[in-house]
């Protein structure tokens, strides 16, 4: 299996797995910890299953806080990265897309404009017989020596 392929969309991709699993170790360990210590300090005088039983209610949440904890931290790159290239697909490059169209439409109309101007020269110059030797409007350069 490619390290990039999952086994299902909620599985972790294997490249990952290791650093994955460090990390929903470290947070569940230091997450128990601290609700272990935080319900006795809090509750010390409660009896013993009282305590117990808001310890195991309380690792259900330092379990779920984790996953989403170590699930973030490596893949959240990618996510982040699907959700920007979804966001530049819809919103940036129509955008962009409209505004060069604009600037090619305004840049045509005026090379039509030059062109037509350059064209009412030269049939005014043929009108009335005098020689017409301007060249056209964007013209590539060419030597005119050869002629």
């Amino acid at each position: 299996m490619n390290s990039e392929e999952r086994e299902s969309i909620w599985s972790i991709t294997p490249g990952m797995r290791v650093s994955y699993f460090i990390i929903f170790a470290s947070v569940t360990a230091i997450g128990t910890a601290l609700l272990v210590w935080n319900t006795i300090t809090e509750k010390g005088d409660a009896s013993a299953s009282a305590i117990a039983l808001d310890i195991i209610f309380g690792i259900s949440a330092i379990g779920v806080s984790a996953a989403t904890i170590a699930i973030t931290l490596t893949e959240g790159t990618r996510y982040i990265m699907v959700i920007a290239q979804w966001f530049e697909d819809t919103y940036i490059k129509p955008s962009r897309d409209r505004r060069e169209k604009k600037w090619r439409d305004a840049g045509r109309s005026e090379l039509i404009a030059e062109i037509r101007a350059w064209e009412q020269r030269r049939n005014a110059a043929t009108e009335n017989g005098e020689d017409f030797s301007e060249p056209p409007p964007y013209a590539e350069d060419t030597d005119q020596s050869s002629n």
